[in-house]
């Protein structure tokens, strides 16, 4: 079973394999990031999703200043401390302190960071934090859909570009695709013999030799990509309709 966090179309699928296309959508809309709360007293951590924040209290944190402790000396263990967790799990980062504590923190980690959030926050609540952090990752997010549209266009004028499921199909089984991207909404129902495609429309379309009826073909090829380390973003509906509602940016 896995959660997502996003509402789901009701359908049923019946094949080998199961959707999935809803954690493709999910997985690019549903960031896990890291905030990282910084003042001269105390740093926390915490991991995120769009629902909530969810702060670490083993592995020594929160990081907290003792008196002995001069300015540099606090400075290096907050660095040391947090390059620790990013090279654990190098996640993207909001920073949320004075403008000060923050760029210092930036200028000496290698840190994946979004945006900052202002003001000391060393007892901002997790749901607040949340609230200010949020927006910054949807923004972020969103960066995805306009560098996918952005790619197929220098893609087509590089001549590496592929529209329409009955091209993408040939060229993704022989691992040639880097890039698909399709709309929400489109399926295809297929035939599938010896890897071929051939659409299938109606209820009539039945198992014919070797070959077996697939009811969404576009999920089956989401993996195929995969499969071959390529990647797939969802665009919402009518962004590609002159390409036929699906394209690739292919490797070669």
């Amino acid at each position: 079973m896995v959660r997502l966090g996003v509402p789901v179309r009701s359908r049923c699928v019946i094949d080998d394999t199961f959707a999935t296309r809803d954690m493709v959508v999910d997985a690019k809309r549903t960031a896990v990031f890291r905030l990282f709360t910084v003042s001269e007293q105390r740093v926390r951590s915490f991991v995120g999703d769009r629902r909530r924040l969810v702060e670490e209290r083993d592995g020594g944190w929160p990081v907290v200043r003792s008196e002995e402790r001069t300015e540099l000396q606090w400075a290096k263990a907050v660095t040391a401390a947090v390059e620790r967790v990013h090279e654990r799990d190098p996640l993207p980062v909001v920073l949320a302190g004075c403008v000060r504590s923050t760029r210092a923190l930036l200028e000496s980690t290698r840190l994946n960071s979004l945006e900052s959030i202002p003001g000391n926050h060393d007892r901002t609540s997790w749901a607040a934090l949340h609230d200010l952090a949020w927006p910054l990752v949807d923004r972020w997010l969103r960066t995805d859909r306009d560098e996918a549209l952005r790619r197929l266009e220098r893609a087509r004028s590089i001549r590496r570009f592929a529209g329409g499921i009955e091209e993408v199909w040939d060229l993704a089984r022989e691992g040639r695709v880097d890039l698909l991207v399709v709309e929400e909404q489109f399926e295809v129902r297929a035939l599938v013999s010896a890897g071929r495609f051939e659409r299938a429309e109606g209820a009539a379309a039945a198992q014919v030799g070797d070959g077996h009826v697939v009811d969404d073909a576009v999920d089956d090829l989401i993996e195929m990509v995969l499969r071959h380390g390529g990647d797939a973003v969802i665009v919402p509906e009518g962004d590609l309709v002159e390409h036929g509602r699906l394209a690739a940016v292919l490797r070669y």
